[in-house]
């Protein structure tokens, strides 16, 4: 979600908490579970290839990419959100 959009879901009239929406959460959870069928798919069904070095490429990235979808879902959550409620309050008591 785009953070122009996120700050105005946040400084809207409605009670800020520090917790990701439903359907970010649900987004988030969406993208981890295929990308975790995806590499599930590769390592078994992959019919053998001749290049395996391409294949354990292919695999390391996808272990790195998941890494790095837990990361931001985290410094989103646990970073992100929180300045954003700091601005809101900052916003909130200047007017």
């Amino acid at each position: 979600m785009h953070l122009k959009r996120r700050l105005y879901q946040i400084i809207s009239p409605k009670k800020s908490n520090n917790k990701l929406s439903e359907k970010e959460q649900e987004d988030h959870n969406q993208l981890e579970e295929k990308l975790f069928d995806l590499k599930n798919l590769i390592i078994k069904f992959l019919p053998p290839v001749k290049r395996k070095d391409i294949l354990e490429n292919l695999l390391i990235e996808l272990f790195r990419l998941e890494d790095d979808l837990e990361d931001h879902s985290r410094i989103e959550e646990k970073v992100l959100l929180a300045k954003i409620i700091h601005l809101e309050q900052t916003i909130l008591k200047k007017s």
